[in-house]
């Protein structure tokens, strides 16, 4: 992530932490203490990436079935993380430059991007995540940048599950 602030880092992280099915299922206070420790980890100086130090801290501070969904989650935000790079990098190399480019952006309001843009924008996902995207699933509805990302991030989680099952059925 280039040049953005702690507030706006933690900002990031939490919309996708929350936004995983999987948040709902540990309790009030290991979320609390999960976003303790991200805050911390946002704040601290180092070389060492956000996503390894917090994933680091999680796993030593909860519960045996806390760990196992917090394990899923950060598989899931390590991907998405991945993808929404990604993203950045293929719209500013078209058109915009990567800083501009948010979770929250706007295809077309904020963006500028018309329907060749994206179909442009799906084709090179395709290419980099070996995924296929139904371009009229996603061209309407989906008007955020974050949308895009979730619903990359799960063709592509659903892609590595299925190809991972076919290979041990395949291998037997």
């Amino acid at each position: 992530m280039k040049a953005i602030t702690d507030h706006q880092q933690y900002q990031y992280f939490t919309k996708l932490l929350t936004s995983f099915p999987e948040w709902n299922e540990i309790s009030d206070s290991a979320q609390s203490r999960i976003m303790n420790t991200l805050d911390r980890e946002i704040k601290k100086e180092s070389s060492e990436p956000v996503i390894i130090r917090f994933a680091n801290e999680i796993a030593l501070s909860l519960h045996s079935y806390e760990r196992i969904v917090i394990e899923k989650i950060m598989k899931k935000l390590q991907i998405s993380l991945v993808v929404f790079e990604q993203i950045q990098q293929i719209i500013s190399e078209r058109i915009i430059q990567e800083q501009n480019i948010r979770l929250d952006s706007r295809i077309d309001k904020d963006l500028g991007l018309d329907k060749l843009d994206l179909i442009w924008v799906i084709l090179r996902c395709e290419q980099i995540f070996h995924i296929q995207i139904d371009e009229e699933a996603v061209i309407r509805p989906l008007v955020t940048i974050q949308a895009y990302v979730t619903y990359i991030s799960q063709l592509y989680l659903q892609e590595r599950e299925f190809s991972t099952k076919t290979r041990f059925m395949n291998a037997s």
